[in-house]
């Protein structure tokens, strides 16, 4: 069977599969409870069959959003496809297949189109099988023969960003609305809480008691003047369980993982004792301006607002007096690393990499500046240093230092 514009032999066929929310690929007991992924999988697979290609690979963003287009950045699928078009390593009469317009982006029309339009100028075919009629084969030729094509794509664009915004409303309302019954009645607003915190079958928050032990020693340190890159040397050094440490299939399901050690961090820790969880308050996110300043979107406020305040929210670990020493001592802290004088940038900043990569997770991390007085100590030195090696994470070299200044 032939279909108009499609190329003959195309030299690759990639199909592309994305879902925004989690719920959508995950599995219980071996059977998928969300069906998105299996769906648009099975449908390219169908269109493969129907005209005799070759299914080459299938890419999916698992849990990313297109509206905020999560999926264009460089460790997302679509986003590494996009460099892989731009450096000519797509060969040209390939073939990228979507279930819909939807799938490759929700962004906003100009966002949207240079994504088509790139990988189009770029001789690659796009097939979107549904919302533009079945089977629509997008290329030069099909755009140059049937003008009226272009403002379908456009129109489906912009269908498919409103009803992201239309969605991203309805997230606003439903929240608030929450967030006024726990207000009044002290019901659950989410069951997304603090890492040494846990919902429980009755929606009931607890405490974790192995992780408040610990966090309640950092705090203990931390006001005995302890630093908070002190104590991640020390709980690294120690080998202290991360707190924070959970695993992810690949179906997106997330269980946490006891014994992972080497995971702390002086902001994550910072990050813990600025947090008014400790006391029980939950802040509601602010839903005035997002990150990019535009309004009427969702993110957490930078700035601490009571008027957004659930007090009484979690079951409280330390006292408010308690609470206000820690952000009292992280003040005068504060105030005296502004005070240190020259600092200097890492020119190597995400692009001198270790050898060595995460234990765990085969990733690699970075290098920083380090300063250090030489034997004279009547100059100073400049060095690079993996990450991993000044934490003393374990199993890597304690003082493995790349280059001298």
């Amino acid at each position: 069977m032939k279909l108009k514009f499609l190329p003959k032999k195309p030299p690759l066929v990639i199909s592309y599969t994305r879902y925004s929310s989690g719920q959508q690929g995950k599995k219980k007991k071996g059977k998928r409870t969300g069906e998105s992924e299996d769906r648009q999988i099975e449908r390219a697979e169908k269109f493969c069959k129907k005209y005799d290609l070759t299914l080459d690979e299938n890419l999916t963003d698992k849990g990313v959003s297109g509206w905020s287009e999560g999926n264009l950045k460089e460790n997302a699928s679509l986003g590494k496809l996009m460099t892989l078009i731009k450096t000519g390593k797509i060969p040209k009469n390939s073939i990228i297949i979507v279930e819909t317009v939807s799938r490759l982006t929700r962004a906003k029309i100009m966002v949207a189109f240079s994504i088509f339009d790139r990988i189009i100028n770029a001789g690659i075919t796009v097939v979107v099988l549904k919302g533009l009629g079945d089977e629509r084969v997008l290329n030069t030729d099909s755009l140059d023969s049937d003008t009226g094509l272009v403002w379908q794509l456009v129109g489906a664009i912009q269908h498919s960003n409103q009803h992201a915004e239309d969605i991203s409303q309805y997230t606003k309302i439903t929240y608030l609305r929450k967030y006024k019954k726990a207000k009044e009645k002290g019901d659950l607003i989410t069951s997304v809480v603090p890492c040494w915190l846990y919902v429980d079958k009755n929606d009931q928050i607890k405490i974790r008691s192995w992780k408040a032990k610990i966090l309640n020693r950092i705090i203990e340190l931390y006001l005995q003047g302890k630093g908070t890159r002190a104590l991640e040397t020390q709980l690294n050094e120690e080998e202290v369980e991360s707190i924070a440490a959970y695993k992810t299939d690949e179906d997106g399901n997330k269980t946490e993982l006891r014994g992972e050690v080497g995971n702390w961090r002086s902001s994550t820790i910072g990050q813990y004792l600025k947090n008014r969880a400790l006391i029980g308050e939950h802040e509601l996110k602010d839903f005035s301006y997002n990150s990019r300043g535009e309004s009427g979107k969702r993110h957490r406020g930078k700035s601490f607002d009571e008027k957004r305040l659930v007090l009484d929210y979690f079951p409280p670990l330390i006292s408010h007096e308690k609470f206000a020493l820690i952000q009292r001592q992280m003040e005068l802290n504060t105030t005296r690393r502004a005070g240190r004088g020259q600092t200097y940038n890492n020119i190597f900043r995400g692009v001198l990499k270790e050898g060595y990569g995460h234990l765990t997770s085969g990733e690699t991390t970075g290098v920083q500046i380090r300063n250090s007085k030489g034997k004279d100590k009547a100059k100073s030195y400049r060095y690079y240093v993996s990450d991993h090696a000044f934490r003393k994470v374990t199993g890597f070299l304690k003082n493995s230092y790349f280059i001298e200044t």
